[in-house]
């Protein structure tokens, strides 16, 4: 697989039981505590967070087994 230099990095995570019906947001944050709110909702505006490969607004509420790409 190329690399993409348009995306430093990627992360992927599936949601388990105790992240079920959290706000993508919220749930990205819990997964990366060290990324600010505001830079996790501007990465979400900008399409680059996923929910098993489709772009989905800050409120999208993920469900468990769900994989969310950052």
């Amino acid at each position: 697989m190329a690399i993409d230099p348009s995306k430093p990095f990627e992360l992927e995570y599936v949601v388990d039981p105790s992240g079920d019906r959290q706000r993508l947001d919220l749930y990205v944050k819990t997964m990366i505590p060290s990324m600010s709110r505001t830079r996790i909702q501007q990465r979400i505006g900008e399409d680059r967070v996923e929910v098993n490969g489709v772009p989905r607004p800050s409120n999208w509420r993920v469900l468990s087994g769900d994989a969310v790409l950052v």
